[in-house]
């Protein structure tokens, strides 16, 4: 599949509401194969990131972004990370940087979009330096009035 493909495929998507897990997995499975077919994984590193702790049971290879991880392991990143902040400036530059429907970033969906992440993610630890991270699904969905994840560290 062509670079022009993918996008196009992508930006599809991008232009409907977000109501499934399956339309959250698929735009971050095209992204990370776009990221990888143009070698902009460094460019992008939290959306790759994000896009590889979707797709994988697992995640050990966390180098590339250790310096979130250990202000949220230490307790001095106000919350960016589990809130998704490096997310989403990675992913609102990288869709416009690729002429790409932001149609996602409407507040309704933005929060199925974040509700969505969290189930998806609660399925897979992080590990960093010996140390775990598992998140867990909330009992009530996240709102601007409420952004609450429950996680562990061990």
């Amino acid at each position: 599949m062509g670079q022009i493909e993918i996008l196009k495929k992508l930006d599809r998507e991008l232009q409907k509401d977000i109501h499934e897990e399956c339309q959250v997995v698929y735009i971050l499975s095209r992204i990370r194969k776009y990221l990888e077919i143009k070698n902009q994984k460094g460019q992008y590193k939290y959306l790759n990131f994000y896009c590889n702790w979707a797709l994988h049971a697992k995640i050990d290879r966390t180098e590339p972004v250790v310096d979130v991880l250990h202000e949220f392991i230490e307790g001095h990143d106000d919350g960016k990370f589990l809130h998704f902040h490096p997310l989403f400036d990675d992913l609102r530059n990288f869709l416009k940087d690729n002429n790409l429907s932001e149609k996602l970033f409407e507040e309704e969906n933005l929060w199925r979009f974040a509700n969505l992440l969290v189930d998806i993610y609660s399925d897979t630890p992080i590990e960093v330096k010996k140390r775990v991270i598992t998140i867990q699904k909330p009992k009530t969905p996240l709102t601007g009035k409420a952004f609450f994840i429950s996680y562990t560290i061990k």
